[in-house]
């Protein structure tokens, strides 16, 4: 198992012989922008960027997060406020714990698995990202749990999180396509989801 490079993750991005499902690993693919929070290709990941859309857990001391409970409208509602970009921005009060998406699309083959990490820009600003695997298979916009451990400005458009994607030993045998997997082609910020 080894994690690919700026060089091969440019070529799963490039190369539609190694596309999973007609799609590229990242889509869209940006090389290394610098300006702003960086976003684009590393020397051994793909920082992501930030979409508009952020949902934020309301303080609820009385009523627990359940992830049964998520089919139901009404209690998704209860849980979320929903942050809007304004001036390209989203301000995140301090203990608070949202949930946000990626611009890009992912799309792992079945040989690669991913793997999103935080940024140090963010990490250093209070900004903790969660780690989150990527099965191989998987694809859609990426939804990301951050905690903002203080006041925290995200920028719409900027680096958000890095991906790393790592090469598998052997191909698997059941991969999160083939179950079916309950996160697969999302497109939107997806709270809890149960089959």
């Amino acid at each position: 198992m080894s994690i690919l490079s700026d060089r091969s993750i440019r070529e799963h991005c490039t190369n539609p012989d190694l596309w999973f499902d007609g799609r590229p690993l990242v889509s869209p693919f940006s090389e290394s922008v610098q300006y702003g929070i960086s976003y684009g290709l590393t020397s051994a990941g793909y920082d992501a960027r930030l979409d508009d859309q952020v949902l934020v857990y309301r303080t609820t001391r009385w009523i627990p997060v359940d992830p049964k409970m998520f089919r139901d409208d009404e209690y998704r509602k209860q849980m979320f406020d929903e942050y809007k970009a304004e001036n390209g921005r989203i301000v995140l009060p301090g203990g608070t714990y949202a949930l946000v998406q990626t611009v890009e699309e992912l799309c792992l083959p079945r040989w690669l698995k991913g793997r999103c990490v935080g940024k140090s820009t963010y990490a250093r600003c209070g900004l903790i990202v969660n780690t989150t695997p990527l099965e191989p298979e998987w694809y859609g916009k990426l939804t990301i749990e951050v905690f903002a451990s203080v006041p925290v400005v995200l920028y719409v458009g900027e680096g958000i999180c890095q991906m790393e994607f790592e090469r598998t030993e052997g191909i698997c045998e059941v991969s999160y396509a083939d179950k079916h997997g309950k996160y697969q082609g999302q497109q939107s910020v997806t709270p809890p989801r149960i089959k």
